[in-house]
């Protein structure tokens, strides 16, 4: 972002208390922790923590100019302020007013616009599309998982003046919100990934999870397009939210309007496919393992046609694509010759159960190996759920399943009802949030080189531990330590979002110990 004072005050309605209104600024802060000279400093007030508290920081730190709603913010550090440069802008409210700046500035830049939301794919699907779409365009994206009210407008912020694309991830904790963000970026695009009971417990029902996704939908114009999956049991419904054209897609489903068929999984989990569509077809192979991740692909696939991106830039995108870590990322302990998916960012029951299904289709010259975690979030249907994932083990023949957390029991229960136990060869045990070095030491224990491990959770259960004992990166007893052990900076009495500043809802909640990433 590159605007006048002068022209940031117009654009929020706010009255300039000092400072040149002809002065530029360049970039936007809501932590001065990260902020550079020449921004502007956003006070937002959050849950833990105000902005107001740090505008002295700010100044110190170089901010052309400060947005602030309370006015005695300004006056406690007017000296300094006048000799560092700062200005000032008086906003009702700072948090509206970053989302006025965002509108505005993406009025000026006038991008194409992407919005993508779902319960479970929305960032793998985003990096793939960025990658892919970055080919032809110049393209900016959410960066990491900044997704809500206040990633969203700095996301739109961050974007240079000549972006031509623009991807918006959007999450939500609840109805209207997606609808909010829609305001602020007016996508022409929508994409939904995969629907599920993720997070279920603050929406009620999945069909409010669907109601809550199709606002997307339903702010997309009427010559835009909408995306979604072929053959879910909410497809018709997201595509009656949508007076956009709708493209389906889908894997082996003659119905898609984007196919996929002739799937094949390489030695790294990486799929290959021929792609059918209503403007021609190609072979594609995907960078990235996971068969979940061909749907997310064909989406891409979607978008990227609907741009008038040919087919070959499309397979150098998605070959050329890569994804964050602890999403199906394999790694070999040479010392050991075991495999080790660790896919320990996230989880829910539709990642859950591609991520199993992956593994049964990867060859492998040992056994296959599911250490799973809890699913979070997912209110009363939490039990049943884990039941479900336990039986999709045993239907998939893995050969062991270490479940651990408050419900491995109902995982344990649902692959024993399903047939997986001694008799076949196939074990299956389950430990509680006390047992994990138990637990540790018994994988261990059992495994044999060749075997391939997946290790599968939601971000709060902190399985990544698991695979970085078994690929030597760390130790069991090191992984027991006491937190205060393990860091030296650790304060047991200090909220995690306590350390948060200026906007503690603003920071990935993947950066924040104990607090589970918004999937939705």
């Amino acid at each position: 972002m590159k605007l006048t004072i002068a022209r940031i005050a117009e654009l929020v309605d706010g009255e300039i208390l000092s400072g040149a209104p002809d002065a530029e600024v360049v970039g936007v802060s809501i932590d001065t922790r990260t902020l550079e000279e020449g921004n502007l400093f956003v006070a937002l007030k959050g849950e833990h923590a105000d902005g107001h508290s740090y505008v002295n920081k700010a100044v110190k730190a170089g901010a052309a100019v400060a947005l602030v709603s309370r006015r005695e913010a300004a006056d406690q550090v007017a000296g300094i302020a006048e000799r560092k440069g700062t200005a000032f802008v008086l906003v009702d409210d700072t948090l509206k007013a970053l989302h006025d700046l965002a509108r505005g500035w993406l009025e000026i830049v006038k991008p194409r616009v992407v919005g993508i939301t779902g319960s479970t794919g929305k960032t793998s699907t985003k990096e793939l599309m960025a990658a892919t779409l970055g080919q032809r365009f110049r393209t900016a994206a959410t960066p990491e998982n900044e997704n809500n009210e206040i990633g969203v407008p700095l996301t739109a912020l961050r974007a240079a003046e000549d972006t031509e694309v623009l991807i918006v991830e959007m999450g939500m904790r609840g109805r209207g919100q997606i609808a909010e963000l829609c305001d602020i970026v007016n996508p022409e695009i929508g994409v939904v990934t995969s629907i599920g009971p993720s997070h279920i417990e603050l929406l009620g029902s999945v069909d409010e999870i669907i109601a809550a996704k199709s606002e997307l939908l339903k702010a997309l114009p009427y010559q835009g397009l909408a995306v979604i999956e072929a053959g879910k049991p909410y497809s018709e419904k997201l595509e009656q939210a949508s007076n956009a054209r709708v493209m389906t897609v889908g894997v082996d489903l003659e119905d898609a309007k984007v196919m996929a068929t002739h799937v094949t999984l390489d030695s790294s989990a990486c799929a290959s496919a021929h792609v059918l569509s209503l403007k021609g077809e190609f072979d594609i192979t995907l960078g990235v393992p996971g068969l979940h991740q061909l749907t997310n692909a064909l989406m891409v696939v979607a978008v990227a046609q609907e741009l008038g991106i040919p087919s070959e830039i499309i397979e150098k995108g998605l070959e050329e694509a890569r994804v964050g870590g602890m999403r199906f990322k394999m790694d070999i302990n040479a010392a050991t010759d075991l495999t080790v998916i660790n896919d320990a960012y996230n989880a829910n029951p539709n990642s859950m159960e591609q991520a199993v299904r992956t593994l049964a289709s990867l060859d492998a010259p040992g056994r296959r190996i599911c250490v799973i975690g809890d699913m979070l979030e997912l209110g009363d249907t939490a039990p049943d759920e884990h039941r479900a994932a336990g039986a999709i083990v045993a239907h998939c023949e893995i050969d062991y399943l270490f479940a651990f957390g408050d419900y491995a029991t109902h995982l344990l229960e649902g692959a024993r009802l399903n047939g997986m136990d001694e008799k076949t060869n196939r074990i299956a045990r389950a430990y509680d949030w006390i047992e994990l070095d138990l637990m540790l030491e018994e994988l261990q224990a059992a495994l044999e080189p060749g075997d391939i491990v997946l290790v599968k959770a939601s971000r709060g259960m902190e399985l990544e531990r698991v695979a970085d004992v078994l690929l030597g990166v760390t130790t069991v007893d090191e992984v027991m330590a006491p937190p205060a052990a393990r860091d030296p900076l650790f304060d047991q009495t200090t909220s995690p979002l306590d350390t948060i500043e200026s906007a503690p809802v603003g920071t990935p909640a993947s950066d924040v110990p104990g607090i589970e990433e918004d999937t939705l």
